[in-house]
């Protein structure tokens, strides 16, 4: 992947609504699967429990300011 690949510690947007999580939540990336590729566990503020994303779900709380500037 490129140099924008997501990484354990990196604060990410949610692109997708899926039951309480609604698109635009953000959170932190707490754990990348090696064994399956462009997945992780996401933190999303105000909740408690990981969620299971992939990648194209996700984009890095950077990318989204550099889009918005």
């Amino acid at each position: 992947m490129d140099a924008t690949r997501i990484q354990e510690g990196d604060r990410v947007r949610s692109r997708i609504t899926r039951g309480d999580l609604k698109a635009g939540m953000v959170g932190t990336v707490e754990r990348s699967f090696g064994s399956v590729d462009d997945t992780y566990d996401v933190v999303f503020d105000g909740k408690r429990m990981p969620v299971l994303m992939r990648g194209q779900e996700l984009e890095r709380l950077e990318q989204a300011q550099e889009r918005e500037a």
